[in-house]
């Protein structure tokens, strides 16, 4: 009953919305804007054994990214973006609807509407996979925090003296694989504090999921609407040209299917365990630091390193932790920070005993906003 609540309220305020910028008097040029991203994506030595679900990863070029943007305002209450294109993390890599966005701002502070794209769940899950310091996101992302979901969202943005403010968002999306929030959902609170010290930031977020499933290859595997949640917290330091991040994750149910590609490796002593109780643990710091050049079109480089650790199973018998090196280097060629050329490599460091380690990556990428 509550749940139909919040569809009619949320309703309203989208049919109060869109009237509002209807008979908007002042309409701002939107600006538009076009992001490209083209990599080669280079594995060696995967030393999986071959198990059904799994396929061995291909080096490859790839157009990782291409979309265009409009982004503007609607009298002064209201804002929008839209965003169109390709990415290979969605859709198969087919032409979509990528993000999209339409608020009202009931005070400058606090705005509500409703969303596609990124979710306020600490800084890692909140950035576009194209504004990151590393080549992708941690590798259990996918894992912890579904892609671009949709729903609506209630945010406030307010400071108060000495630098100290905060980002507060709350939303309530739709599940993963259907657009049923009455079989599927996606709930999040997520904030930012920003401190008196300059640059330095702390993140948290809380997520409730209930997840259709599906059904797996056996009885045993099968689980439909399993519940579980997520939270997350860590901290941040950007000053100049230094970049520090940490942030730890725990996770509560996950279907346990060894033909998902996630738990498989470790199914036969996971399968005693109900998917709903299967808890993950998992970590990343990251840094890194630019140095300004202005030779010709180099005008600065940025050299990062990432380690990270994923415990897939942490209340399962024996070892299930996995972690990674990544390191790289950012190479910027224009004075807008428009374009830059990246080397990016992420080896296994570590996994179970008796676990073959998976491919190292190594990514070439060239990055360009118009």
């Amino acid at each position: 009953m509550k749940k139909l609540k919040l569809v009619y309220i949320t309703t309203a305020l989208f049919i109060l919305t869109f009237n509002e910028i209807i008979n908007a008097q002042i309409f701002e040029k939107p600006e538009i804007d076009a992001h490209l991203i083209l990599q080669l994506e280079s594995f060696d030595g995967d030393e999986m054994a071959p198990f059904a679900g799994y396929e061995t990863p291909v080096s490859r070029f790839s157009i990782r990214h291409a979309s265009i943007e409009a982004s503007g305002k609607a009298g002064k209450k209201f804002e929008y973006n839209v965003e169109a294109g390709t990415a290979t993390c969605l859709a198969g890599g087919q032409f979509t609807l990528m993000d999209a966005s339409l608020f009202y701002y009931i005070f400058p502070y606090l705005k509500v509407g409703f969303a596609k794209g990124e979710i306020l769940r600490g800084f890692m899950f909140s950035q576009d996979c194209g504004s990151l310091l590393t080549g992708e996101k941690t590798r259990f992302a996918k894992t912890f925090a579904p892609c671009h979901p949709t729903g609506g969202i209630i945010e406030l943005d307010y400071n108060f003296e000495n630098n100290f403010g905060l980002l507060l968002q709350l939303a309530y999306l739709n599940g993963k694989e259907t657009n049923n929030i009455q079989e599927e959902y996606d709930q999040n609170v997520g904030i930012v504090i920003r401190t008196p010290v300059n640059g330095l930031e702390f993140a948290g977020y809380y997520n409730r999921i209930k997840a259709n499933f599906g059904t797996g290859p056996a009885p045993e595997y099968k689980l439909i609407n399993g519940e579980g949640n997520r939270m997350g917290f860590g901290a941040g330091f950007e000053r100049k040209n230094f970049s520090l991040k940490s942030e730890y994750y725990m996770l509560k149910g996950y279907y346990n299917n060894p033909f998902s590609g996630t738990l498989y490796e470790d199914a036969a002593q996971t399968q005693y365990i109900n998917s709903e109780d299967i808890e993950m643990r998992a970590f990343y710091i990251e840094s890194g630091y630019s140095f300004t050049t202005e030779l010709g079109n180099l005008q600065s480089v940025q050299p990062y390193l990432r380690y990270q650790t994923w415990d897939k199973a942490v209340n399962a018998y024996g070892d299930h932790q996995y972690s990674y090196l990544t390191m790289g280097i950012n190479f910027w060629l224009d004075k807008k920070e428009e374009i830059f050329f990246r080397v990016d490599f992420e080896k296994p460091i570590d996994a179970p005993e008796g676990i073959q380690k998976d491919a190292s990556l190594l990514i070439l990428r060239f990055q360009k906003g118009f």
